[in-house]
């Protein structure tokens, strides 16, 4: 809790405890007569000694006593009991000494061992109940620091993970077109240069504009169809208004490099088709491709490295935001994801 709002729960508190009808400082009134304004000073510091003492000492010394709360009970209550005894020797004195009341006038009568009993009773519990809220609220911001630390962290490494899984599956086609001394070698070492580009500059963001993340998936796209013979294997359909709409780099791409990696390639077209439809702040996003029966992927669906990192980082980046299908035939694989977004970042 920052410092401001500490002082301001101090300020306000203090406003309550020192108006007579709430909290009953001022309860010597009718009884010291002409002396009750003197009074005033030593009643308020006194009854602020006792709730600073338990709010700055004793409930922090608490709660350090793990497991040892009879203890802590037992020494709260003792407190309470020596400020009591306390306030009478000091008023005593402060009486007798300083306002100069005549000896026959500063009698103890039971009701104000009493009072004073329940006035320090009260502010103990005052000063007990600030220092346990205060304390709950800075463990619960340094909780949830540490859980956004964590998961900013957690978040970057599934990233980094991402990046060279999807790497080393480019290299080998471009390592395929080289071999093959194709003259599509060079202009796929540029479009995986363009990639490269966007993943290490662009995407190092916790949100990109929503056109950005889909300029890249052509032109991955665009650099898997180089090994492709048919230019309309793939069929991406993009619907409804993209502008001012922001998404977690690298979140789709997975999806689709899983179609490339393991769909069939002898069949007609479109082998993979790829929909992305945005409504009412809702991403739908939509991948199929076909696959072999015999092919181990079909055995292991959902299990590779980049659709565990994705499922993981939809989990930490969109909780319970989105949803995520997964469907399986002999012969199609199907992926749907749907994520609330906003419009603004």
């Amino acid at each position: 809790m920052k410092r401001k709002y500490i002082i301001t729960i101090h300020i306000l508190l203090w406003i309550y405890l020192l108006y007579p009808e709430f909290m009953p400082l001022f309860f010597y009134r009718e009884k010291m007569g002409p002396f009750y304004i003197p009074m005033i000073p030593l009643n308020i510091l006194f009854h602020a000694s006792i709730f600073y003492t338990f709010y700055l000492f004793l409930i922090p010394t608490f709660l350090k006593l793990k497991n040892k709360h009879l203890l802590s009970f037992m020494f709260g209550a003792v407190s309470i009991i020596a400020f009591t005894l306390l306030k009478f020797v000091i008023f005593y004195i402060y009486d007798k000494y300083i306002l100069l009341i005549p000896e026959k006038e500063l009698t103890i009568e039971t009701l104000d061992v009493i009072s004073e009993f329940r006035t320090t009773l009260v502010l103990s519990l005052y000063g007990s109940f600030t220092q346990f809220t205060i304390s709950w609220f800075q463990n619960q911001k340094q909780k949830t620091e540490l859980i956004t630390q964590k998961q900013a962290g957690e978040i970057a490494l599934l990233r980094s993970q991402i990046n060279p899984h999807f790497l080393f599956n480019t290299l080998n086609n471009i390592y395929s077109l080289v071999y093959q001394k194709s003259d599509d070698a060079p202009t796929a070492v540029m479009r995986l240069s363009e990639i490269m580009r966007y993943m290490l500059y662009e995407s190092n963001v916790n949100q990109v504009e929503l056109k950005k993340e889909i300029i890249y998936l052509h032109s991955f796209i665009e650099l898997q169809q180089l090994r492709l013979k048919s230019k309309d294997f793939v069929r991406f359909n993009i619907e409804g208004d993209i502008e001012d709409i922001y998404i977690s780099p690298m979140l789709l791409i997975p999806f689709v490099e899983n179609a490339f990696k393991h769909g069939a390639k002898n069949i007609n077209t479109p082998g993979i088709e790829i929909q992305l439809l945005i409504s009412n702040e809702l991403l739908d996003f939509k991948v199929v491709n076909y696959h072999n029966k015999s092919n181990q992927f079909s055995k292991d669906l959902g299990k590779g490295i980049g659709l565990i990192n994705v499922k993981r980082r939809l989990e930490l980046i969109y909780p319970n935001n989105h949803t995520l299908e997964i469907n399986q035939t002999d012969l199609q694989y199907k992926i749907i994801l749907k994520i609330k977004l906003n419009k603004n970042i």
